[in-house]
């Protein structure tokens, strides 16, 4: 009997104490503290996640004009569309930035710095670089200008409308030659012209063929405009080739009389590569006329005079 009593003790123990370890395990919550506790610890933790990483460094040098800005960009060659690290900055702060290596392309100069200079007209300016791995990379002196006077034009034959290639093209001013180039196998020509150039007022432009043709000389001014775009036509019209006996002036500063005496006035001087067509003989006197070309393929006018013998030679 006391056997059975104590078993039923038990049982009823363990349900109970069933019940509580349930009851209080689904009640059991975690304390929330305000602010961390640390034991035995400082009072900041740090932690630092290192890349390979490229630093990239950029001196700007003001050439003309007074930017109120940079926009600095950096392409991808591969992929322009969309830069990988594009930030304004002022022209008191230093431009500086450090990217992963893995954003930078390995090919040979495979990427490309930007410079947009901001607050007024100026010109681009686009540095390609190379990046081999991690480290420094320090690109060439940034120089900023306004953008530049854009002379372009396109040196033809009158008589066929034909390129002329290697002709040489010089600008000049009252005291000296500013820039020179040859034309193209299109006959294309260009120059870039920065302010102090392109705002003069005394430039010349000389389009020469080493005696082929005439030169071809004019004065020239970019009126405000940034752009200016010439068609230059050289040697005879289609007209004059079929006109008469063609001759070449020999000589440069040949005089070129209204009559065929020593005394007679002279109305201008030609040029060495001038053509003249002979009509008519006297001695050693040629009497024919000479074409003045103008800006325009068909602007020509015809002059006529007397040019002594000596100083032309037929052409085949």
């Amino acid at each position: 009997m006391v056997n059975r009593w104590i078993k039923k003790q038990l049982i009823f123990a363990v349900v109970i104490i069933g019940h509580l370890q349930f009851w209080g395990c689904s009640y059991f919550k975690i304390m929330d503290y305000p602010t961390p506790i640390l034991l035995e610890a400082e009072d900041h933790i740090t932690m630092r996640y290192v890349y390979d990483v490229v630093t990239v460094l950029a001196a700007v040098k003001v050439i003309e004009g007074n930017p109120t800005a940079y926009r600095f960009s950096i392409y991808r060659r591969d992929a322009l569309a969309s830069p990988i690290f594009e930030k304004i900055f002022f022209p008191e702060d230093s431009i500086k930035l450090i990217l992963p290596t893995d954003s930078f392309s390995r090919d040979y100069i495979g990427n490309l710095a930007v410079l947009t200079p901001l607050g007024g007209d100026f010109q681009r300016v686009e540095t390609p670089f190379s990046v081999e791995g991690s480290g420094i990379v320090r690109l060439p002196v940034i120089e900023v200008r306004k953008r530049p006077y854009v002379l372009t034009g396109r040196v033809l034959r009158k008589s066929d409308l034909l390129p002329i290639e290697d002709a040489t093209v010089i600008i000049a001013d009252s005291l000296d030659t500013i820039r020179t180039s040859q034309t193209d196998s299109l006959g294309f020509f260009r120059f870039e012209l920065f302010t102090d150039v392109g705002e003069r007022n005394d430039l010349k432009l000389t389009v020469s063929t080493d005696g082929y043709f005439s030169d071809w000389k004019s004065a020239i001014g970019f009126n405000g405009q940034k752009k200016m775009d010439l068609g230059i036509y050289l040697g005879p019209s289609k007209e004059l080739l079929s006109a008469g006996a063609l001759y070449r002036v020999t000589r440069d500063l040949t005089p070129f009389r209204t009559g065929p005496e020593n005394g007679a006035p002279i109305q201008f001087l030609l040029s060495k590569g001038d053509l003249f067509v002979v009509s008519k003989v006297a001695g050693d006197r040629l009497y024919g006329f000479v074409e003045i070309s103008g800006e325009a393929s068909d602007s020509t006018q015809r002059v006529e005079g007397w040019v002594l013998r000596q100083y032309l030679e037929i052409l085949p």
